[in-house]
């Protein structure tokens, strides 16, 4: 006589433990788990509640790690990373030196022979396109070399706290309200 009725399927720990991986970092769905382990999707959704397991919430641990992973195999050590970053800023701040230099002398050139205007309107343009050109390069390089933000500064910066008396806070406020810049110590 046939058998009537469901039949039940008990995962293992370590199967549990797969699935709930899978879930946490969103690399499947609750249909796709319920088929890769033969169970109703309802059961998976009863263990991981009861377990307090959210969908894709390692996904951004793991893509940290990777992103370290990815940036010590290509750059080797922190220190080389940092190090060609720093290069990177120095060359670029020398570049925009030398722009900074002929912006000025063909502003001073303009000044001095106003007949020369539309030469130096058209060499000014073309700083500035060279300007442009060299912001998106650093930007590319940085992405590169997975800089985000400031961070291929080591130091931290220096507070200086200093306690004022009662006369010097008078006198800062007194200067403030009358329009006189503060001295910067």
């Amino acid at each position: 006589m046939a058998e009537l009725g469901r039949k039940y399927k008990r995962l293992s720990a370590a199967q549990w433990s797969e699935a709930r991986a899978l879930w946490e970092a969103d690399a499947a769905t609750l249909e796709e788990l319920a088929a890769r382990f033969g169970v109703t999707t309802r059961a998976i959704q009863r263990h991981f509640a009861k377990h307090g397991s959210k969908k894709g919430t390692r996904a951004k641990a793991i893509a940290t790690e990777i992103e370290a992973a990815v940036l010590s195999e290509v750059f080797g050590d922190p220190e080389a990373r940092l190090e060609k970053s720093r290069a990177m800023r120095a060359s670029t701040f020398d570049t925009l030196t030398r722009i900074e230099r002929t912006v000025m002398g063909l502003v001073a050139s303009a000044e001095a022979n106003p007949a020369e205007g539309y030469k130096v309107g058209a060499a000014l343009r073309a700083m500035s396109m060279a300007t442009a050109t060299l912001e998106r390069c650093f930007n590319i390089k940085s992405a590169c070399l997975g800089i985000k933000g400031d961070e291929t500064s080591d130091e931290l910066p220096q507070i200086h706290i200093v306690d004022l008396t009662d006369d010097e806070i008078n006198r800062m406020r007194r200067e403030n309200e009358e329009g006189c810049e503060l001295e910067v110590v």
